[in-house]
């Protein structure tokens, strides 16, 4: 709407909801790709160090296998007894990012 009235120079902002009609994994979708654009990472909210390093090559993410559960995790999210969110290798890395130890 602010767009019309200001010819455009004031662009409505991104909805902080994901549109209607979309199914559960299609709103985290949304979700997690919003927050890349706004320079957050998708599962801690951390700011992005944007150092062209990812998740996967971070010292903090370690591998879980439990029951059905497969994936991956990370040390510095998990909080109390919990392991924290699910995380993806792929994803940019975070300014929690540290090089692995020399073993």
């Amino acid at each position: 709407m602010s767009a019309d009235l200001f010819d455009g120079a004031y662009p409505d902002p991104e909805p902080e909801t994901p549109p209607p009609g979309l199914g559960k994994d299609a709103q985290r979708t949304w979700r997690r790709k919003r927050m890349l654009e706004r320079g957050a990472h998708p599962a801690t909210g951390v700011p992005l160090k944007g150092n062209g390093e990812t998740c996967g090559s971070c010292r903090f993410l370690w591998p879980k296998f439990a029951n059905t559960f497969s994936g991956w995790k990370c040390e510095l999210a998990a909080h109390g007894n919990k392991d924290g969110p699910d995380m993806v290798k792929s994803w940019p890395a975070c300014n929690w990012w540290e090089a692995p130890r020399n073993a």
